[in-house]
């Protein structure tokens, strides 16, 4: 589980295929102050523009509650659900194919 900003900043550059210097580029920051912003340094702060120019080459998802966060989860799970059963009636074996693709990817995850 992700303990702050910085952190989940990390997982989605990595994610995203960045490494820290393009992304610092891109925000106009240097690579220093992106790793302590990563790294959770508590007297890093962040000007609302770089914020802005990080969300957008992040894509953040809006950060909400955490209750709000696990009702848009429920809501994305059931309607992926949705789309794996309207999957398996038209291409079973691409059903089958995406299904073992996500397991092992979330298997991939855990056990960084």
């Amino acid at each position: 589980m992700l303990n702050s900003f910085g952190e989940y900043v990390r997982m989605t550059r990595k994610q995203k295929k960045m490494n820290v210097r393009e992304l610092a580029q891109r925000i106009g920051v240097s690579t220093g102050h992106l790793s302590n912003i990563e790294n959770g340094k508590p007297e890093v702060s962040i000007k609302l523009d770089a914020l802005e120019k990080l969300q957008k080459e992040l894509e953040f998802l809006p950060l909400l509650p955490e209750e709000e966060m696990d009702e848009r989860l429920s809501y994305r799970l059931n309607k992926a659900k949705i789309q794996y059963q309207n999957l398996v009636q038209s291409d079973p074996s691409a059903a089958e194919l995406l299904l073992t693709q996500f397991e092992q990817g979330i298997d991939w995850f855990l056990k960084k």
